[in-house]
């Protein structure tokens, strides 16, 4: 697994504020019981994981190893961990939402780069814009403001 963050690491005794998987970097699925006691450490310490949920362009792996579906077993094995999709799981986006809405822990980032996209016919996420203007006062989303930036927890 990548050393982008390990559980028990100095990192996380110095205030380790998220932890990121990566299973483009990794190239295995975030279901994987590998980065089961990562997530058990990040539920210990009470930080979200930000998880790849994207598709990849390489050619020297599997180009669905970041889908959305990776969540659902994750965000079912640990209610408590806060969760973040990575790169709003496109082109799966409709995928995304609809584990969105089943997972009160599991939140979604897109890339600041993709926001002229979203209201385009086509682009792949209409569903995202539809559940943007249906989403219920009390539902958490996840926004960054900046590229590179982990997110925070806002309110609509």
């Amino acid at each position: 697994m990548s050393g982008r963050a390990r559980a028990g690491a100095p990192g996380a005794r110095r205030g380790l504020q998220a932890l990121g998987v990566s299973a483009l970097v990794d190239c295995i699925p975030a279901s994987d019981r590998r980065y089961y006691p990562l997530y058990t450490k990040a539920a210990e310490l009470g930080i979200p994981v930000r998880i790849y949920s994207s598709m990849n362009y390489a050619n020297d792996r599997p180009y669905d190893l970041g889908h959305p579906r990776n969540l659902d077993q994750v965000a079912m094995d640990f209610p408590e961990l806060e969760i973040i999709g990575g790169l709003g799981g496109w082109p799966w986006v409709n995928e995304m939402v609809a584990l969105v809405r089943r997972h009160p822990n599991l939140h979604m980032r897109h890339l600041r780069a993709s926001r002229q996209y979203l209201g385009q016919p086509g682009s792949g996420w209409e569903m995202l814009m539809q559940f943007g203007n249906t989403l219920d006062p009390g539902q958490g989303a996840w926004s960054a403001s900046r590229r590179g930036s982990s997110g925070s927890p806002t309110r609509r």
